[in-house]
């Protein structure tokens, strides 16, 4: 049965050859019509059939309130007791709940305005939410025998959002550009709070949504608006408009920047060129400029004039002088700590 194939996974043959349905994870104690439907609609046209019913699966599993099952795979939503939780998927499940209600009038999920405190456990919820979400799509997939485009608009998005949910940890170099953002800049940023750390989000949604135009044929099939719709259905309203603005200032045009000119640039080291090009697309997008940056000298007088001396500045940043009196790059920039920032560290 379909239900079968969506909340237990392929069937499994028992020692003695009896086919069997696999423990479900979860049960839905409760689901939300409206909120899918909002979700569906930001899909954008041409989808194919596979990609499209992939990303009603995901929409459909985010609008649920889903229940971790007990042992016998039976509900255990009835249990009173926060210790009765035994694994992280479990103490997900018991922390989602269900989608916020929206008013019908306003169009705005009825939150209020949320103390500190409760927006923090609202995008705690959130992240619970697609925690359990992306482990049951993932299973239903399985049991589908999904396609690969089924499978990516499935999955993908809500490991998208999840990532968004989580903030990086700003780096001194994140504080640099975000004061060569603010310096003798055109854009005009009077409502916009910039800091090392929003800096450091910008970077992180820049990368994580392929926003670079080489990049484009890699971007989710869903569109962004369909992730930013997910994160509205229990994180407080302001993390969304946060994200969505991030979104904003990404989108908009910005530099020409070829890769042999960072990497004729003396002192940016070999395995942060592409983090590097990322943060020069964030920064003259904050500054509201379209440079040209074909050669290293082009680049170079970009960052040593308009930019107020970026480069030498970074070079500090980045390098030290080694026990043998050789420079070296710091451990926070090294080709791994890079990595783990890059993936949620």
């Amino acid at each position: 049965p379909l239900g079968d194939a969506l909340f237990g996974g392929r069937y499994q043959l028992s020692d003695a050859g009896v086919r069997e349905v696999p423990k479900r994870i979860s049960v839905t104690v409760g689901f939300n019509g409206d909120a899918m439907r909002r979700i569906v609609a930001t899909l954008p046209p041409g989808l194919g059939a596979d990609a499209r019913l992939g990303a009603v699966m995901s929409a459909a599993f985010i609008s649920c309130d889903l229940r971790q099952c007990g042992p016998c795979g039976e509900s255990s939503s009835s249990s009173t007791s926060p210790f009765d939780v035994t694994s992280p998927l479990e103490e997900a499940c018991l922390l989602a709940g269900p989608p916020i209600e929206y008013s019908v009038d306003e169009g705005q999920c009825g939150t209020g305005d949320l103390t500190l405190e409760a927006a923090e456990a609202a995008d705690e919820r959130m992240g619970a939410a697609i925690a359990v979400s992306l482990r049951e799509v993932e299973r239903a997939c399985e049991g589908l025998c999904a396609s690969q485009s089924m499978l990516q608009t499935a999955t993908l998005p809500l490991a998208a959002a999840q990532s968004l949910l989580q903030l990086p940890l700003p780096q001194g170099q994140h504080a640099l550009f975000a004061a060569a953002a603010l310096s003798d800049a055109h854009a005009d940023r009077s409502l916009y709070v910039l800091s090392a750390a929003e800096f450091a989000s910008l970077v992180r949604t820049w990368e994580l949504l392929k926003l670079d135009p080489v990049h484009a044929k890699r971007r989710l099939q869903v569109g962004i608006e369909f992730v930013i719709a997910m994160l509205r259905t229990r994180c407080d309203p302001r993390t969304s408009e946060r994200i969505g603005r991030r979104v904003d200032i990404l989108s908009a045009a910005g530099p020409i920047v070829n890769g042999r000119a960072v990497a004729g640039l003396e002192g940016v080291p070999t395995h942060l060129r592409g983090c590097f090009i990322s943060q020069l697309h964030v920064l003259c997008r904050l500054r509201g400029e379209t440079p040209t940056l074909e050669t290293a000298e082009q680049l170079a007088t970009y960052l040593a004039g308009p930019c107020g001396g970026l480069l030498d500045r970074l070079r500090s940043e980045w390098w030290e002088t080694s026990i043998d009196g050789k420079p070296s790059v710091k451990p926070l920039y090294s080709k791994e700590a890079m990595n783990a920032w890059l993936h949620g560290g």
